[in-house]
């Protein structure tokens, strides 16, 4: 079995019996204990489809500021707006904030954390890496409110065990927590951890 085809069949095991589609409570956006209120949170690639949905989230749990970053700023642009509207009718106060830069351009990198830093005085409390080019046309990584509250979660001292960690969205965080999911976590520190592994004779492309 090829290291492609073993991951494959990790995704498709039941590393929780319970595997969601939607969001539901433990994660809810809006779960008191999940508030991100005070914090800023950047987003790259947040002006659409994940990281515009994990944006709605942080808006949702409250965050002080959401920073929404990517290539586009027409795109950006719009998100801001339908960010803004989602705050408001949510009453949260969420400031939004859209900022054009390509995340593999070295310069617009070090310019973007310039002017959050010395121009704007912005600290970031949590940063959301959702900017990347797949590999493949199809995704491993769960779309949608499901994925964006689960980010929200993720960036709670309730998921702390997982920092640093790979785990699908679609996994029951409340099994995660307290199945023996968890003691491999506390025990592996290569358990749901992504590694290179060498190729084996016969096996390059």
């Amino acid at each position: 079995m090829s290291h492609i085809e073993g991951l494959f069949d990790i995704v498709k095991s039941n590393v929780t019996k319970n595997i969601h589609r939607n969001v539901y409570p433990a994660i809810a956006p809006t779960r008191p204990e999940l508030s991100q209120a005070g914090k800023t949170i950047l987003i790259t690639g947040g002006g659409a489809n994940l990281g515009l949905a994990i944006a709605q989230a942080f808006v949702h749990a409250v965050a002080d500021t959401v920073i929404i970053v990517g290539r586009r700023l027409d795109i950006l642009e719009e998100a801001r707006s339908h960010l803004e509207e989602e705050a408001n009718v949510a009453g949260t106060g969420t400031k939004i904030i859209a900022h054009a830069c390509d995340v593999t351009d070295r310069a617009q990198v070090d310019a973007l954390w310039t002017e959050l830093i010395e121009h704007l005085d912005i600290v970031v409390d949590v940063f959301v890496a959702n900017a990347a080019k797949p590999a493949q046309p199809k995704t491993i990584l769960e779309a949608g409110e499901l994925g964006g509250a689960f980010a929200v979660w993720a960036a709670t001292k309730e998921a702390a065990f997982l920092h640093g960690r790979f785990v699908w969205a679609s996994r029951d965080v409340e099994e995660l927590v307290t199945r023996e999911t968890r003691r491999h976590v506390d025990e592996d520190p290569y358990f749901f951890r992504s590694t290179i592994a060498p190729l084996k004779s016969g096996e390059w492309a």
